[in-house]
């Protein structure tokens, strides 16, 4: 998604808000892409993402930054943490994870 498409959709949705939309004439409207930390929530993410680095809240070990090896079902991903072998862990045990992005 670049600037323009959000732009685009942004002067798309004004127009329909405008002309009578749901919120009535009064509304604050933020069209956005989910950047380069993308917020990884659905199993399809992870799956999409396979190979990169994410950064997690993980349930048993707290905060860590781990490579995504492969996502073998729905409710299971493969994460190798850094200096660390890879381990199964729950989808439901984990909250808050990002794609890592090094500035």
């Amino acid at each position: 998604m670049t600037v323009d498409d959000c732009a685009m959709a942004s002067r798309a949705l004004e127009a329909w808000l405008d002309a009578g939309g749901p919120l009535g004439s009064r509304y604050a409207l933020e069209v956005s892409s989910p950047g380069l930390e993308r917020p990884l929530r659905w199993h399809r993410h992870w799956v999409r993402f396979v190979g990169q680095e994410v950064r997690a809240t993980v349930a048993g070990l707290g905060r860590v930054r781990a490579r995504i090896v492969a996502v073998p079902d729905e409710a299971t991903v493969v994460l190798a943490p850094e200096g660390g072998p890879p381990r199964p862990v729950p989808l439901a045990g984990i909250r808050d994870a990002r794609l890592a992005v090094d500035w």
